[in-house]
């Protein structure tokens, strides 16, 4: 719900690249739910680079490693830092992705087109029956 079916693909798609990936939301449930949801996508396989998926901002000179990660952040930390150039930032609470120029051609549509279109069509689904979950209840009046 937080990333929407596309977004859930090109998070993959950075997952499987071993990409520098920052979530960042004011809601620390949100960031750490979508954390471990990011590296559960990936299974049977494992996330064998760094993770951290609620790193404190006084810690965030992490994002500097010279290696893959996938790391949480509160959103404050924009307000203190820029994050390296080479960093995938998914902004939680808008549901946007931000990446660099080089990294512009990196998205869902480079994953193989079949599995691919399944995945969204699979997202999609999901996504409507959780948002049809959420609906206020409103009982009808006689």
């Amino acid at each position: 719900m937080n990333l929407g079916a596309e977004n859930c693909a090109i998070v993959l798609h950075f997952v499987l690249m071993e990409s520098k990936i920052l979530l960042h939301s004011l809601r620390p449930a949100v960031l750490t739910g979508i954390a471990e949801a990011v590296v559960a996508m990936i299974f049977p396989f494992q996330w064998q680079c760094p993770y951290i998926p609620l790193c404190p901002l006084s810690l965030a000179g992490v994002l500097n490693a010279p290696c893959p990660f996938i790391v949480g952040v509160d959103s404050r930390y924009f307000d203190l830092y820029d994050p390296p150039p080479d960093v995938v930032c998914v902004d939680l609470d808008t549901n946007t992705i931000y990446q660099s120029d080089e990294k512009r051609h990196l998205n869902w549509k480079n994953l193989p087109k079949k599995p691919c279109k399944n995945l969204l069509s699979s997202l999609c689904n999901l996504q409507n029956q959780l948002a049809l979950d959420h609906l206020p209840f409103c009982p009808q009046s006689s």
